[in-house]
């Protein structure tokens, strides 16, 4: 199996939504990441699924930190991957103090979905 493929098998965890398959779906997107470094969706959803965790009560505090790390990788590495991008834009108002890096603001894609996203959490 290549990363594209654990990232589609992490999609399945994160769709069933509970404590258990978000960690499988981390397990997933981390192996995804191993394999092929410079996948800025794995990285943009592995961020994703510990904003997840975070809404179902299930986020450790040392985790948010590695959030930041992740969402700040797929920003990075994903400058015009609409899945990455997209990824992070809607997990914004979970993170936006620690995750939602300046680098993502100064693409145009971003700043659409930035404020698509806020107008529905507000």
């Amino acid at each position: 199996l290549d990363a594209y493929d654990y990232s589609l098998r992490g999609l399945v965890g994160v769709h069933q939504w509970t404590e258990e398959s978000t960690e499988e779906a981390l397990s997933n997107f981390y192996r995804a990441i191993e394999l092929d470094s410079t996948f800025a969706v794995a990285y943009g959803m592995a961020a994703r699924t510990y904003a997840l965790r975070k809404g179902g009560g299930w986020l450790k505090q040392d985790n948010v930190l590695e959030t930041a790390r992740l969402a700040r990788r797929a920003a990075e590495l994903g400058k015009d991957d609409a899945v990455a991008l997209g990824t992070l834009g809607q997990d914004r108002p979970h993170f936006r103090q620690y995750c939602f890096p300046e680098l993502l603001l100064t693409r145009p894609i971003a700043q659409m979905l930035v404020v698509l996203t806020t107008e529905q959490h507000q």
